[in-house]
C-alpha cells in the first residue's frame, strides 16, 4: 500500500517542475471537478443535471435575462452588469467572440462561461414555423440506455437455504431515457429506472406501480405569447433564496465563495434527473403581463413512508425514505405508503430593467397520513400533522456593483425564518459577498434549501463572509468565514451549540492553460462525547481540517496528466487522519476518449473518509467515498461509433487491503474487492 503511495507522490513531483494545464478534457467536466471539491458528501447529481441542461441547451445571450445568466454562477456583479450594458447600448451581439471586447471580461472567465452559451443565427427573428416542424428539426432529441452492476455477489443476492434471497431483482441497474427540445420553446422527456435487486417489471398492486421501479415524464412549452412556461408531469420550482422552493442546484459554501451565495428565481423546469424524491408531479404555468407574473402549480403524488399504528390503530407516518431502493419485501412495503397534495402560488413584480424585483409565494402541503414525530428532546419542534402552510417574500435589488438580496417566510406553526445578503464587486479585482440568516427551531418548509450550515433551514443563525482576490492573471485567492449558532438541541448534539468554518483556496494559472490550486478548510463544531474515556456526559468541541492540492499537466493534444492529495484530520477526543492521492490518466484520439485512475487511500476512521469526483458516462454524475485502507481504479473509454451513435463503456475496481468483506448489510460482498462494469448507448434521433 505505501508503495503504491509513493508511485503516486513521485509522479506527482516529476511533473512539477514541467508547465501545467487543463486536460484533454470538455469544459463542462471541468467545471464540474473544480466545483465539487468540498471533500464531503452532498447533493452532487443536482449540480451536474443543472450545468448539463445548459451544456446541451446553451443559454441564448441575446435573449437570455439577468436570473437565467446569474444562475451559472460563473460571473461578477459587475461582469453581469457589463454585459447587458453592451447589449442595451450596441444591440444583439454578432459572435460569440464578441464577449472580448466586454469591459471586465477576462479570458479564463469567457473560457468558463462558454461551454453553456451561444450567439444562434435564429436568436435575431422569430421562429414562426409550426411546432411539428420545430420539434422535427429540433437538435436535443436523442434515446439514452445504460445498464451496469457489480460482479461479485452481494449478500442480498445470496439464496438461503429454500432458494430464496432478500433482494426480489437481478443485479443489474437499468436506466431508459428520451428526451426531445428546443431552448426557450419545448421540452418532452421520458426516464425510466430500476436499481440493482429491483425486479425489472411490476404490474398493480397496492403499491400502484405499473412498469419499472421509478418513472419520470414531462411535456413543456415556453414562451407562447403572455404564457411564458406551462409543465405538465414532473417537474421543479426555483424561487428566491430557496427558502420556500428550492428545486434548483445551488453552490451554497464552496470554491465560488462570492457568487456561490445568491440564488436566481427560475421558476418551474421540468425535471430530469432519476433521484426518485424532491419533485412536483402535476401541472405548473406561468403568466406574464408587463412588469408582473404569476406562477401557479399543483402537485399530487404517491410517496414512499414507513407507517406504524398509533394507540387508536390509526396509520402515522414515522419518517419519509429518500434512497429510492425497494429490493427487499421491507424496502417494497414502504413504496407509495402515503400520498402528498401540493398546491401554490407564485407572485412577482421587477421594474423594467430588472434591477428591482420582489415576490410572494405561498405552498400548502397535505399528506393522506399524518405525520408522527420521533420521541426525542432534539425533536420537540419538528413538524407533526397532516398538512403545513408556509408563506414568504423575496427580493432583490441591483444598485451599480452591488446586488442585495433575501427572503423571508413564516410557516403554520409560527416559526419564522429569514436570510439577506450582498454582493459586491469592489474593483475588477476584489469581490465580496456578506449573508446573514436567521431560522427559527419551528419553521417547516418541506421543499427549501436556502443557504446554511444544517441540511434543513431551521434551528440556526449564521453570518457568512466569503471574497475573491484577483491578484494578477496568474494567481487567485478565494476564501470564506462562516460563524453560526444552534440554539435548540440537534441530532447527537444534548444541548445548544455553535461553531464556524474557514475556507480558502489559492491558484496559479502560470500560463494561457495551467493550473494549479491548494484548499484547505478548517470546521470547529460541537458535538455528542463518544469515547468510553469520557467521565462526564456533554458535547465537546469536533474539530475537522481538510486539505486539497490538485494539478494537471498537459503533456499533448491527446494526452494529459492530473494529480491529487487530499486528507483530514479530525479530533475530538483523539486525533484520527485519513488520506487518499489519485492519479488520473486523460487520452483523446479522434472518436475515442480515454479515462483511467489509481487512487490509494489510508482513513482509517469514518470521519476521516473522502470523496472525490471521478468521470462517469454521460449524464451520470458519480463521487465514490474512499473508506478504510486500499485503491481504486477504473478505466472508461468514450468511442463515437458515428455521427448519431456514442457508446461509453466503465470499469471499477476497488480493492480493501485490510478487510475481510466489503460494503455493509445486504450489499455486503465477502472478500476485498467489489468490481463494477457499466455501459452506455446513446443514439441521436
Amino acid at each position: 500500500m505505501l508503495n503504491k503511495l509513493c508511485l503516486i507522490v513521485v509522479l506527482w513531483v516529476f511533473f512539477y517542475p514541467n508547465s501545467w494545464g487543463q486536460s484533454t478534457q470538455n469544459p463542462f467536466e471541468q467545471i464540474l471537478e473544480e466545483l465539487s471539491v468540498s471533500q464531503e458528501e452532498g447533493a452532487y447529481q443536482e449540480l451536474y443535471d443543472f450545468y448539463e441542461r445548459y451544456y446541451r441547451q446553451p443559454i441564448d445571450l441575446n435573449r437570455t435575462d439577468r436570473n437565467e445568466l446569474e444562475s451559472l454562477h460563473l460571473l461578477s456583479v459587475e461582469q453581469l452588469n457589463q454585459f447587458f450594458l453592451h447589449r442595451q447600448r450596441l444591440g444583439p451581439l454578432l459572435s460569440i467572440y464578441e464577449l472580448q471586447v466586454i469591459e471586465s471580461f477576462d479570458l479564463p472567465t469567457i473560457r468558463k462561461l462558454l461551454p453553456f452559451v451561444q450567439v444562434p443565427h435564429a436568436s435575431l427573428e422569430k421562429d414562426n414555423r409550426s411546432l411539428f416542424f420545430r420539434m422535427k428539426e429540433a437538435k436535443n432529441h436523442f434515446l439514452l440506455m445504460r445498464w451496469g452492476r457489480v460482479l461479485e455477489t452481494q449478500k442480498g443476492f445470496k439464496e438461503d437455504s429454500l432458494g430464496q434471497t432478500k433482494y426480489q431483482g437481478s443485479p443489474g441497474r437499468l436506466y431508459l431515457r428520451y428526451r426531445l427540445s428546443r431552448p426557450r420553446d419545448f421540452s418532452f422527456g421520458l426516464s425510466l429506472e430500476k436499481d440493482a435487486g429491483e425486479p425489472l417489471w411490476r404490474w398493480g398492486g397496492s403499491q400502484k406501480t405499473y412498469g419499472m421501479d421509478f418513472m419520470s415524464f414531462h411535456i413543456s412549452l415556453m414562451n407562447k405569447g403572455n404564457l411564458k412556461n406551462l409543465t405538465l408531469g414532473d417537474y421543479k420550482l426555483q424561487i428566491g433564496q430557496g427558502l420556500l422552493l428550492s428545486g434548483g442546484f445551488s453552490l451554497g459554501k464552496s470554491s465560488e465563495s462570492t457568487i456561490g451565495t445568491k440564488r436566481s428565481t427560475l421558476l418551474a423546469l421540468p425535471y430530469t434527473s432519476k433521484v426518485e424524491t424532491g419533485y412536483f408531479r402535476g401541472v405548473a404555468g406561468t403568466y406574464q403581463w408587463g412588469q408582473c407574473s404569476l406562477t401557479g402549480f399543483v402537485s399530487g403524488k404517491r410517496m414512499d413512508a414507513s407507517l406504524e399504528q398509533d394507540s387508536l390503530e390509526r396509520q402515522m407516518i414515522v419518517s419519509f425514505p429518500v434512497t429510492g431502493y425497494h429490493r427487499t419485501e421491507s424496502e417494497w412495503e414502504k413504496k407509495n405508503a402515503s400520498r402528498e397534495m401540493v398546491l401554490g402560488h407564485h407572485a412577482r413584480y421587477a421594474n423594467s430593467t430588472n434591477s428591482f424585483s420582489v415576490g410572494l409565494t405561498s405552498v400548502w402541503t397535505r399528506y393522506r397520513h399524518s405525520v408522527n414525530k420521533p420521541d426525542r428532546i432534539y425533536t420537540q419542534w419538528d413538524f407533526e400533522g397532516r398538512s403545513n402552510w408556509v408563506v414568504g417574500v423575496d427580493w432583490q435589488y441591483q444598485w451599480h456593483n452591488l446586488s442585495f438580496f433575501g427572503e423571508g417566510g413564516r410557516s403554520v406553526s409560527g416559526g419564522l425564518a429569514w436570510l439577506s445578503g450582498i454582493l459586491a464587486s469592489l474593483s475588477k479585482q476584489v469581490e465580496v459577498s456578506l449573508l446573514y440568516r436567521n431560522y427559527d427551531r419551528d419553521f417547516h418548509s418541506f421543499y427549501g434549501n436556502a443557504f446554511g450550515e444544517n441540511s434543513q433551514n431551521k434551528n440556526e443563525r449564521g453570518i457568512y463572509l466569503g471574497w475573491k482576490i484577483i491578484w494578477s492573471r496568474k494567481w487567485q485567492l478565494a476564501g470564506y468565514v462562516d460563524q453560526f449558532t444552534f440554539p435548540w438541541l440537534k441530532y447527537q448534539v444534548d444541548a445548544p451549540s455553535s461553531g464556524y468554518e474557514v475556507f480558502s483556496r489559492l491558484t496559479h494559472s502560470p500560463k494561457r492553460h495551467s493550473k494549479i490550486y491548494f484548499q484547505y478548510r478548517y470546521e470547529k463544531k460541537e458535538k455528542n462525547l463518544t469515547g468510553s474515556s469520557s467521565k462526564a456526559s456533554g458535547v465537546s468541541p469536533v474539530v475537522k481540517q481538510n486539505y486539497l492540492v490538485n494539478a494537471e499537466h498537459k503533456v499533448s493534444d491527446f494526452f494529459s496528466l492530473r494529480t491529487r492529495l487530499q486528507g483530514t484530520f479530525y479530533r475530538q477526543e483523539a486525533l484520527h487522519h485519513g488520506l487518499a492521492m489519485m492519479q488520473d490518466v486523460y487520452f483523446t484520439y479522434r472518436k475515442f476518449r480515454l479515462s483511467l485512475r489509481f487512487a490509494a487511500f489510508q482513513t482509517p476512521h469514518y470521519e476521516t473518509r473522502q470523496y472525490a469526483y471521478e468521470r462517469d458516462v454521460l449524464y451520470s454524475f458519480y463521487i465514490p467515498v474512499y473508506y478504510g485502507e486500499g485503491s481504486r481504479h477504473y478505466a472508461l473509454l468514450k468511442y463515437k461509433l458515428s455521427r448519431s451513435i456514442s457508446l461509453d463503456l466503465k470499469y471499477a475496481v476497488t480493492l480493501q487491503t485490510t478487510a475481510q468483506s466489503t460494503g455493509s448489510g445486504w450489499d455486503e460482498i465477502a472478500g476485498p474487492r467489489k468490481s463494477e462494469i457499466k455501459c452506455q448507448i446513446r443514439v441521436k434521433l
